[in-house]
């Protein structure tokens, strides 16, 4: 056998390592061939062979190695990211200001006035009858932009966590629907005229009327429930439900 193949030979390259290991092989068997006699012998420079080639495969190795580590856990890390850059910039501004309920109440005034005597006893002939009818238009909801927010990302086994603090809801409009004015009956006296300060007055207070009716009606409740909803929809579009809980802080309420 020549010196050559006590040699060790360096190599970074793929095809060369692979021609050294065919000139490995076809030495081994033409050791086995000429040296049937003696198979310790052979076996022994079988095994020096081989010691050869492990000293060039497992630099190899160790670099596939690195590069399926690479593979397998470069997009985990990735992913983290894009998580963490979803998290820092999840807001609820592209919401806005959201009506997330509305009502409609209708009212019916009566103006039943005479001038009095003393402020005791009505004057005869003075008396005025007034009796109409409106719808009031209550909305109410939030300026989703306005909310705090509160993010973890999830970690192990737990789950990331929003947590939103969700205030009263706000009042938008409490107003007369448009056309909805029906007078009903008016009678007056020519000794007592129902000004149109009278009316807009007996207007006004029918509107707050409508205002606490529709808050014990659930007005407000019904705006945040619903407004938790349009919340959570509107983050799991953006966020995986599977890896995420919400949770709604409720701020304390004061309706009036």
């Amino acid at each position: 056998m020549s010196e050559d193949n006590n040699e060790v030979v360096k190599t970074e390259d793929k095809e060369e390592l692979s021609e050294i290991v065919e000139e490995i092989i076809e030495d081994i068997e033409d050791e086995i061939t000429s040296d049937k006699k003696n198979e310790g012998s052979a076996i022994s420079k079988i095994k020096t062979k081989l010691k050869k080639m492990k000293r060039r495969i497992v630099p190899w190795a160790i670099i596939a190695g690195i590069v399926i580590l690479a593979i397998i856990i470069l997009p985990m890390f990735i992913q983290k990211d894009i998580e963490r850059d979803k998290i820092a910039k999840l807001t609820l501004k592209d919401i806005g200001e959201l009506c997330t309920q509305e009502a409609y109440i209708t009212q019916v005034g009566v103006i039943n006035e005479s001038r009095q005597l003393v402020n005791v006893v009505d004057i005869p002939l003075t008396r005025s009858v007034c009796i109409f009818s409106f719808d009031v238009h209550l909305t109410a909801g939030y300026d989703f932009e306005a909310l705090k927010i509160e993010k973890t990302l999830p970690h192990d086994d737990v789950k990331g966590k929003i947590i939103i603090e969700l205030p009263s809801p706000s009042l938008f409009t409490k107003d007369i629907v448009a056309g909805s004015y029906v007078p009903i009956y008016r009678s007056e006296s020519i000794f007592n005229d129902i000004t149109d300060e009278t009316l807009e007055n007996k207007k006004t207070a029918l509107v707050e009327e409508a205002y606490k009716q529709a808050i014990a009606n659930g007005l407000f409740v019904n705006a945040k429930e619903n407004a938790k909803k349009v919340i959570k929809s509107f983050i799991y579009n953006i966020l995986d439900e599977e890896q995420y809980d919400i949770e709604f802080v409720d701020v304390e309420e004061t309706y009036y």
